[in-house]
């Protein structure tokens, strides 16, 4: 993954956020997608909230869904660089990485459903540890699917 992050070109500023957000919005989509399929468009949601915009040492962005979340096959695929699942759905799967060219941190939470139990993951995601995932206790602040 350090490969990968080092043949990526951001700049570091605050206006280049925009490019990692932009694949947080492309994910929730392929999610809501893959939840709803044809109704999508009339059941799936988005929200954008951006926290102390006019500091960039302080910004937050949070993108959640309500789509299908990172049950396990969408895990599995996070976890492996260009496994080829976001191709399918005509994403890149580079999101996770272009994030670190921007942001100090980056957070995953997400509830889904297996068989009739719903379950929830959340963890911190960064290629610099020796650990990159590191699991968070608690749930998501959401009741419903998605990330």
């Amino acid at each position: 993954m350090m490969t990968v992050l080092s043949r990526t070109h951001l700049a570091l500023d605050l206006h280049h956020f925009l490019l990692p957000t932009f694949e947080a919005v492309s994910n929730a989509m392929h999610g809501i997608e893959a939840l709803y399929g044809q109704q999508a468009n009339q059941l799936g949601k988005i929200h954008i909230h951006f926290f102390n915009p006019n500091d960039p040492t302080k910004l937050k962005i949070t993108v959640t869904d309500n789509g299908v979340g990172l049950n396990d096959e969408n895990y599995k695929s996070f976890k492996t660089p260009f496994s080829g699942f976001k191709l399918k759905q005509h994403g890149r799967g580079f999101g996770r990485f272009i994030a670190f060219k921007v942001f100090s941190r980056s957070v995953y939470h997400s509830r889904y459903t297996f068989f009739t139990d719903n379950k929830s993951r959340s963890f911190q995601f960064d290629i610099f540890r020796d650990k990159e995932f590191a699991y968070l206790d608690g749930n998501p602040e959401f009741d419903h699917t998605g990330s």
